[in-house]
């Protein structure tokens, strides 16, 4: 199964001034040579020298293999989680900020992309022993606070299976109004947590006005749950993508009380409910949801 990962165009977006020097080349991360070129493109570009620019290297490797990531991804990530503890096991002695920051990077991987917060919270407390000095100890508690929160997040998604009653909400719409799931009870819903600043949703939204433009006659009805903060940026992407159906959104993104309540990781996130409010299916794209929602309708 493919995954969404929130951030994954977000560390591609840091490989955009290597984009031009690498253009048309398949990159080996475990060649050795792919990995001095990497590496010397990042001095180059950023002045950056040491443990600083053998990390950045890595993490734009990194970047660009989470930019077409699927079920794969340990195998994908692997090589580069190795690069990662050579890092470590090469410059430990220093006891400096960067080498400590390797780590960070590391837990940061098992906690967001290889969904094992308890991974990460193991390696964060290395830097609490192998690097008491440095300002990323200082930060344990804080990464290990967050990674506890994935877990909280991961277990309610996990629980929001086909056949589970969604659980109901009641929030007021982008124009003040009242909105709830009780409102469309007797409709087949899709409810969808996306964001104008989100890559793969807006390649994901002609799909889905699609389908609403085809089968709201019939019963079909989306509400979008927005992680937009500017609001006046999310009306415009409405207004101008012809998107009819109503939008919640508390200005909150990642810390609003839906992406919590809902235990969403990641961004597009849809759910399609049947006419009583109980799950059919997940992130459902494309062709598939024009069949889930075809097939739901028929019932």
């Amino acid at each position: 199964m493919k995954q969404n990962l929130p951030y994954a165009y977000l560390l591609f977006a840091i490989i955009a001034p290597l984009a031009v020097i690498f253009a048309g080349r398949e990159l080996c991360g475990s060649c050795a040579a792919d990995q001095a070129a990497w590496l010397a493109a990042v001095q180059t570009a950023s002045g950056k020298t040491g443990v600083a620019a053998k990390l950045e290297a890595v993490e734009k490797r990194i970047s660009a293999k989470l930019a077409a990531v699927d079920e794969a991804t340990e195998k994908l990530l692997k090589e580069e989680i190795a690069a990662l503890d050579e890092i470590v096991a090469t410059h430990k002695a220093e006891q400096s900020d960067d080498v400590a920051r390797v780590l960070v990077t590391k837990g940061s991987l098992y906690q967001r992309f290889l969904d094992n917060p308890d991974k990460a919270i193991e390696i964060y407390r290395r830097i609490k022993t192998e690097f008491p000095s440095t300002t990323q100890a200082g930060r344990v508690g804080e990464y290990i606070a967050k990674a506890e929160a994935r877990k909280v997040r991961m277990a309610i998604r996990d629980s929001l299976k086909p056949g589970v009653q969604f659980p109901a909400f009641a929030l007021t719409d982008i124009d003040g109004k009242p909105l709830s799931l009780e409102q469309y009870r007797g409709k087949i819903v899709l409810v969808d947590f996306w964001a104008t600043w989100c890559p793969p949703c807006r390649e994901e939204m002609p799909g889905v006005i699609a389908a609403h433009q085809k089968y709201r006659a019939d019963g079909f009805e989306v509400i979008g749950i927005s992680l937009d903060k500017d609001i006046a940026t999310l009306r415009a992407f409405i207004a101008k993508n012809n998107m009819p159906w109503r939008q919640a959104c508390d200005g909150k993104s990642w810390d609003g009380g839906m992406v919590e309540k809902y235990g969403v990781l990641s961004i597009p996130s849809t759910f399609l409910l049947d006419r009583e409010g109980r799950i059919i299916a997940k992130n459902l794209h494309g062709d598939e949801l024009d069949k889930q929602v075809r097939k739901a309708l028929s019932k």
